[in-house]
């Protein structure tokens, strides 16, 4: 529940940063903030798994609170998307955005159906997919902070050189790994029923 309410909030932070005295300290918040965020997600499926806590509503809700906080820092990217990405980057993550509406309809209809929860179930290329996008919006964070400390004049700019470009390709990796878990759901829906 933490990253349904922190990954909207922190975003809007991200966003309205430029506009605060010193936005440099803004970027250093956020990119912790998300980084604690993105933990939230691993802690709390090793902790359910660990004391055997896994719910339905767990494995609805999971998927949704990770949506929720990447969308939200793909929206405030999209808002400024030249600064962030480039264009071909952009047909990358709204693939990944199709699939995700896609299969959060579906995780609606499943978790009204109380019979398909092996279906609800989570596959090892969503996790990747998750993971590859945490570490987008993690490098892109990471770029902001570099780049505020440049203009203090500490060497930091190589960092940028290779950050911004990992973010580009992390999202077509996600892509991938999209598409691949979609099938995997897909196929195990039928078979479920």
């Amino acid at each position: 529940m933490v990253r349904l309410v922190g990954g909207p909030f922190a975003a809007l932070w991200l966003y309205f940063g430029p506009t605060f005295p010193n936005p440099l300290a803004v970027y250093i918040w956020t990119l912790v903030a998300f980084t604690a965020l993105a933990l939230t997600d691993w802690l709390d499926g090793f902790l359910a798994r660990r004391f055997g806590a896994c719910t339905r509503f767990g494995a609805f809700f999971d998927p949704l609170a990770d949506k929720v906080l990447v969308w939200s820092f793909f929206t405030v990217f999209f808002s400024d998307s030249d600064a962030f990405f480039p264009r071909a980057a952009w047909f990358a993550i709204f693939g990944i955005l199709t699939f995700d509406i896609i299969s959060t309809v579906a995780r609606i209809v499943l978790w009204l159906n109380p019979g398909a929860a092996r279906a609800m179930e989570a596959d090892w290329f969503g996790k990747w997919k998750t993971a590859l996008l945490y570490g987008s919006i993690f490098c892109i964070l990471a770029a902001l902070v570099c780049i505020g400390f440049s203009r203090l004049g500490l060497p930091v700019m190589p960092a940028t050189v290779w950050l911004l470009p990992l973010s580009w390709v992390l999202p077509f990796l996600a892509l991938w790994c999209s598409i691949a878990s979609f099938t995997i759901s897909t196929i195990r829906t039928f078979r479920a029923h």
